[in-house]
């Protein structure tokens, strides 16, 4: 495999574990209740802990490539994914054991997202400055397919499989960016930003408003649309596969993007946040 595939490899199954992550606490929030004996709050809890763990450490993940580079970053991320993921299938996992078992599933998983955004501009278009937008949109769509198949993989697992054997599965997935860190052939970066530098950025707190506004509808829709969903009368097969739908538009909006090069402008912004909010106003309103 050439220096550019492996590079293209290693950021997709980066952005697709990441996809799996987000997606993971929704797929199995109604076996991990029941099995855990725990209320909706506390599943909550768990939603929290895991966006406490994913915020803080997208910014410092970012310090840390700086400082060990891509590979090691992606590799210990990885590593710490998948153990997290198994802990939560361990016979004496407790509620309490859980919300650490997401907090380190969150910490792991952001190295990983930040390893693969930075490898992105590289994997795609030739590494092409004019084309950055389109690399990061692009490799998104990896993110957004892992949340789309999870919820479906998850139901026809669980299906046929026990609970600790489908997340073992999911766990030894998350594996995979370590071991193509492995044998990647990563070039070095040759400009690093300081924290200072990046908080001196105006853009930087506009992207970081635009994600603080739109980072927990994305959680709180892959989450609790199969709560939703279920008291709307679905049978909860039907709910994984619609979860799946979400996840499906996601993807088709981050292509879109890719290709259609769309400017990121205030209207462009704008407008899709009104979008956003009117869509959200229509769900609230629905009838239960």
């Amino acid at each position: 495999m050439s220096g550019f595939h492996a590079i293209t490899a290693l950021a997709l199954s980066g952005a697709f574990v990441f996809g799996i992550v987000l997606a993971l606490l929704g797929s199995i929030k109604l076996t991990l209740a029941k099995r855990l004996q725990i209320s909706e709050t506390q599943v909550g809890i768990l939603l929290s802990a895991l966006n406490l763990a994913l915020l803080p450490m997208v910014l410092l993940s970012g310090l840390l490539i700086d400082q060990w580079g891509v590979r090691l970053v992606m590799i210990l991320g990885s590593f710490v994914t998948c153990v997290a993921i198994y802990g939560l299938t361990l016979h004496q996992t407790s509620y309490r054991l859980a919300v650490v078992a997401i907090l380190l599933v969150g910490l792991g998983a952001a190295c990983v997202s930040t390893a693969s955004v930075v490898l992105m501009p590289q994997a795609f278009f030739s590494g092409r400055p004019d084309m950055l937008g389109a690399a990061l949109n692009l490799g998104m769509a990896f993110f957004a397919l892992g949340a789309l198949v999870t919820p479906a993989l998850v139901d026809v697992l669980l299906a046929r499989l026990s609970f600790r054997t489908t997340l073992g599965l999911v766990a030894v997935l998350c594996l995979t960016p370590a071991l193509l860190a492995v044998v990647a052939n990563i070039p070095g970066e040759s400009q690093k930003a300081t924290l200072g530098q990046v908080v001196a950025d105006r853009y930087f707190w506009v992207a970081g408003l635009v994600f603080f506004l739109y980072a927990p509808l994305e959680a709180s829709v892959g989450t609790w649309a199969t709560t939703f969903l279920l008291e709307m009368g679905n049978r909860e097969r039907r709910v994984a596969w619609l979860l799946s739908g979400f996840w499906l538009a996601f993807l088709a909006s981050r292509l879109l993007a890719a290709y259609l090069q769309v400017a990121a402008d205030a209207w462009v912004i704008l407008t899709l946040g009104v979008l956003a909010a009117v869509l959200l106003g229509s769900l609230a309103g629905a009838p239960n």
